[in-house]
């Protein structure tokens, strides 16, 4: 069994009894991206077709898969299995009702080695809705000794019914104290940035580890830069600068930049701001009176083209940053 993160131990705490029991059983792994829910659904998938589980942790008396047995041997390298069906496809595709269909079929069938059979849909709102309302049936009537693990980002996408039939794990931030000692140890952080990296990527430590790797700091400080400059600038030469920039880290900074600027205008100096650039304090004591409303009406397009951008294969990154610098050079230097 490969370590789980530390935040994830309460929820395995929680759900471990159930799976030794080998009922039928349909779970719903929820949270932001960064928090490792992947790697806890495949964890889970382990010890469920584990022959001989073992305890992993003396401390919290966690069992896991032994990673001896015939079973774990020919799982453990790639996570794959006769008896795992594991279903994940990538940003801007769709899980379709063909796909579901054939993985309900295979439920039908005895396990050929294990014990049980295990699913893992993965992102779970990426199914169309067809492929939703047809595992909708597979939920209703739930096969014996089947486990389905849906690892959903957005849980609020899934149908109602689909939520309703699923026990929830949710996987919540860990900006404290046990995020903030992994990332240090994950970074050896002389520099002191694992705390501060927390809170600017919504405490998902996976997330925050990855963006330290890609060395986004100075990206990030120049295009803040950019957004807070006292001077309007052309929105096209701005779109063309960050035209082959992650859009999803970019809008996720500029999220973080709109929250800092509703705190200062609420709060002013009492605001606790979560990103550390002297231009925004500047802007605010510059226009301490920008349109809030404007702002809000920003961050709503900014949650609009980021839905659309993890959605869509076709995104024009060039033409969707031009359409926001219009909008943000019109509110922030009017």
């Amino acid at each position: 069994m490969n370590a789980l993160y530390p935040w994830q131990k309460v929820n395995w705490q929680r759900i471990q009894p159930q799976i030794g029991q080998c009922k039928a059983l349909a779970l719903l792994l929820a949270g932001s991206i960064g928090m490792g829910k992947q790697h806890f659904a495949e964890q889970l998938a382990m010890l469920a077709l584990c022959q001989q589980p073992i305890l992993s942790d003396h401390t919290l008396g966690l069992i896991g898969a032994c990673g001896r047995c015939p079973i774990c041997r020919l799982v453990m390298p790639t996570c794959t299995h006769p008896d795992l069906h594991n279903l994940s496809v990538g940003e801007g595709k769709s899980i379709t009702v063909d796909q579901i269909r054939q993985l309900c079929e295979q439920l039908s069938i005895t396990p050929k080695q294990a014990k049980r059979r295990v699913v893992i849909i993965s992102p779970a709102e990426y199914m169309n809705k067809s492929a939703s309302n047809a595992l909708l049936k597979t939920l209703e009537e739930l096969p014996a000794r089947t486990l389905i693990i849906l690892v959903s980002h957005r849980p609020r996408c899934l149908l109602p019914t689909i939520l309703s039939r699923c026990q929830l794990l949710k996987f919540s931030p860990q900006p404290g104290t046990e995020g903030i000692r992994w990332l240090r140890k994950q970074l050896a952080d002389e520099a002191g940035q694992a705390e501060q990296l927390l809170n600017l990527l919504d405490g998902a430590p996976l997330r925050a580890l990855a963006w330290a790797k890609q060395d986004n700091r100075q990206w990030r400080e120049n295009f803040l830069t950019t957004c807070l400059s006292p001077e309007r600038k052309d929105p096209l030469d701005c779109a063309a600068t960050y035209k082959t920039a992650n859009i999803i880290n970019l809008i996720h900074t500029w999220q973080i930049l709109l929250i800092d600027l509703l705190q200062l205008a609420q709060l002013g100096q009492k605001a606790q701001l979560r990103l550390n650039h002297p231009q925004l304090t500047r802007l605010h004591q510059a226009k301490p009176q920008l349109n809030r409303r404007r702002l809000l009406v920003f961050y709503d397009q900014l949650l609009a083209t980021q839905a659309n951008a993890q959605n869509s294969t076709a995104l024009n990154t060039q033409l969707t940053l031009e359409r926001l610098f219009i909008l943000w050079q019109d509110i922030s230097n009017p």
